[in-house]
């Protein structure tokens, strides 16, 4: 899943779900303690992405 809160990012852990957080609206910060974050990343540019598909 991708989110830019951590609320989102909360939501994809109980859903048993990993999350790619998207670092816009957000600082690393708040979403100490989640342990389904993948990466961080500034926008859909990162290289990352690629990685992905």
């Amino acid at each position: 899943m991708f989110e830019d809160s951590p609320k989102g990012v909360e939501a994809a852990e109980r859903a048993g779900m990993n999350a790619v957080v998207i670092t816009t609206m957000h600082e690393r910060e708040e979403f100490r303690g989640f342990h389904n974050i993948l990466r961080f990343i500034k926008d859909y540019n990162d290289p990352f992405i690629a990685s992905l598909v």
